[in-house]
């Protein structure tokens, strides 16, 4: 996510010439912007702007265009260019969504261990998610845990003679 008009690169070209003919301007390829244009440049100082509100990386996580550097030349300008990528940061911006709506499962009362898998995802690179069960009873007791994108709702009760946890 950036605001509009901000520097996120600066283009450099040299010409050996004198005078005039070693001032380089810069321009933007027409047309040349994938997936779309997002970017100008400074014709004088080679900075490149971004011109939208918002680069989303999970709707574009890269974006190339040509740059056109031409010297000062009055009767036969030159010019070179170059392939420019601007390669998007991802931001925590996502919210993770659950597979399901609801997940519901009928137990014995006495089951331990296993309950169901939960998953939830998220478009955010390597966001971590982590799962929390709210709302527990005195008899008998859930856990989730972790295991790669899924959490795992388990129960397990606790032991009348120690009043310790008993897992399967």
């Amino acid at each position: 996510m950036f605001v509009l008009d901000v520097s996120v690169m600066r283009i450099s070209a040299t010409d050996n010439d004198d005078g005039d003919n070693a001032k380089v301007t810069y321009k933007i390829l027409a047309n040349s912007q994938e997936p779309g244009d997002a970017f100008r440049i400074n014709g004088q100082t080679g900075e490149v702007y971004t011109t939208v509100n918002n680069l989303d990386r999970e709707q574009n996580p890269r974006y190339t265009f040509t740059v056109v550097a031409t010297d000062g030349g009055q009767f036969n300008p030159l010019s070179t260019s170059a392939t420019a990528t601007v390669n998007i940061k991802d931001i925590n911006d996502n919210p993770p969504t659950f597979e399901k709506k609801i997940y519901s499962e009928t137990i014995p009362e006495t089951q331990e261990g296993l309950i169901l898998t939960i998953r939830a995802t998220d478009p955010d690179i390597d966001d971590t998610l982590t799962y929390n069960l709210i709302g527990l009873n005195d008899r008998t007791h859930f856990q989730i845990t972790v295991d790669g994108r899924d959490g795992r709702l388990e129960v397990y009760t606790v032991s009348t003679d120690s009043q310790e946890l008993v897992y399967p």
